[in-house]
């Protein structure tokens, strides 16, 4: 019997045994590098690679579409002031995606309190975790959430740029302005047992991932340890592999790809949630 199961989180600690499973997953996510080896030996007369097996084919064609590889969500994907248009406090934005240092820039922050209410009269009505991007010298236009209408894109750059004048290349700030309506400081992010809930009811589409793969290298075996960014209202923004001892892209990619359609609950806190989910595939070592 071949087992799944997911190893130790920390301080979100799962711990679960997946068996006997089967179903499929679909849709982009991550990279497929060159075919894996294969796991039996070939005859020695063999001077021709075999194929790509159809489950490499499927997989290598998902997970090199443009944009896929590298893609973080914005507005995150890059260093920038990061200011909360209606909570009271200076904004920390996670760190995500390899980039690790946000700006923290305190005159910034300070040049944009007085404008706050003018900034959360712009945002009113947008839902939880919407943002505008701009630049304080309007060098272009200013960037927004999917769905959020022109006139709040324009409303928030018109107020930015004119609490931070340009006076000069070192005055130009990349401002990120979001509308976070419900952040709580010192709550969970997502409990451990929302996250092993999820993990148990889309069990199936792990199995459906590594069955698929075993047909093609019988025995295969290891760990692999997706990081997931869950977005505010619980969807998944981006999956990515963390770790991984199975030498096997296509296989990492296919259980990315299932996690990438997970809805998961809002985040407790009001904000995003970065959840690392170790997956242990074969039977377990003595």
């Amino acid at each position: 019997m071949r087992f799944i199961s997911t190893g130790s989180l920390g301080a979100r600690a799962l711990s679960l045994v997946f068996a006997s499973c089967a179903s499929s997953a679909a849709g982009p996510a991550g990279e497929v590098a060159e075919r894996p080896p294969q796991r039996s030996a070939a005859p020695a007369q063999a001077a021709v690679e075999k194929p790509l097996s159809a489950y490499e084919r499927r997989w290598a064609s998902a997970c090199t579409e443009p944009g896929a590889l590298g893609r973080c969500p914005a507005p995150f994907d890059r260093p920038g002031v990061f200011f909360d248009a209606k909570g009271n406090d200076q904004y920390t934005p996670p760190a995500l995606c390899g980039v690790v240092e946000q700006t923290t820039d305190r005159a910034t922050s300070a040049a944009l309190e007085p404008k706050r209410k003018a900034l959360r009269a712009c945002v009113r009505g947008a839902e939880h975790g919407a943002w505008v991007d701009v630049v304080s010298d309007g060098s272009r236009p200013a960037n927004a959430s999917p769905g959020l209408p022109p006139r709040v894109a324009s409303c928030v750059a018109k107020v930015v740029q004119g609490a931070l004048p340009s006076t000069g290349p070192s005055s130009v700030k990349r401002v990120v302005v979001l509308s976070l309506d419900s952040a709580r400081d010192g709550t969970a992010t997502l409990s451990n047992e929302s996250v092993s809930a999820m993990i148990s009811a889309h069990a199936d589409e792990v199995g459906a991932c590594y069955d698929a793969a075993l047909a093609v290298w019988p025995g295969l075996r290891g760990r692999m340890a997706p990081s997931v960014v869950v977005w505010f209202d619980g969807s998944v923004a981006f999956v990515r592999t963390q770790e991984s001892s199975l030498d096997n892209p296509a296989l990492e990619c296919c259980i990315n790809t299932a996690v990438r359609s997970w809805q998961f609950g809002p985040p407790e806190d009001g904000n995003i949630a970065i959840v690392s989910l170790p997956f242990v595939l074969g039977p377990q070592q003595p």
